[in-house]
């Protein structure tokens, strides 16, 4: 299956991509560290805290087969994921 040709703006976004990062990589209050020092995330207690109950939720959601197909949550990753082939849950948009 062909797929369209790309616009003119998303190339040029691809193409600035990587200098892009480079900005926002030197803004960072986040070190580019491998590991990061946990106090860096003051939130990062409370998901710890919740963590039974998210384990809980995705539970449900694998053994419920709620898991929607990627093509039909994002239409632009047809690319890389055949139709009904690949299944993805976002815990946050």
């Amino acid at each position: 299956m062909a797929l369209p040709k790309r616009s003119l703006l998303f190339r040029l976004g691809k193409s600035w991509r990587k200098r892009i990062d480079a900005v926002i990589a030197r803004s960072s209050q986040v070190p580019n560290t491998p590991v990061l020092d946990a106090t860096l995330f003051p939130w990062l207690a409370e998901l710890r805290a919740a963590m039974p109950a998210i384990r809980a939720e995705a539970l449900e959601v694998v053994t419920g087969q709620r898991i929607p197909a990627l093509h039909a949550i994002s239409p632009d990753h047809r690319r890389i994921a055949p139709p009904d082939q690949w299944r993805a849950f976002f815990l946050h948009g």
